[in-house]
């Protein structure tokens, strides 16, 4: 599927360890697809194993959600931790 995927489809797969797994690629293709839309280079300050175990901790919490909302929620995150300069407001 390229369509979003439920938390419990995201908690079953990594329980799995599969070193690539498609929610995990699609999740990381959203946060980046964002990251470029807003022109905000949030995932510098991210790695995907931080960006997987927030995940993990959040679909866990989250069984009925989806990824694309836990996404969204983890690049708020990141929104809130970078530095802000001059005339930056978000």
């Amino acid at each position: 599927t390229i369509a979003d995927w439920s938390c419990e489809e995201w908690t079953r797969r990594r329980a799995l360890k599969e070193r690539t797994d498609p929610p995990q690629m699609w999740l990381v293709g959203y946060l980046t697809g964002m990251s470029s839309a807003l022109r905000i280079d949030a995932l510098s300050i991210s790695s995907a194993g931080d960006v997987f175990d927030w995940m993990d901790t959040w679909c866990l919490a989250h069984p009925a959600e989806f990824i694309s909302r836990g996404g969204h929620m983890y690049f708020k995150t990141l929104l809130d931790r970078l530095p802000r300069g001059p005339g930056i407001s978000l």
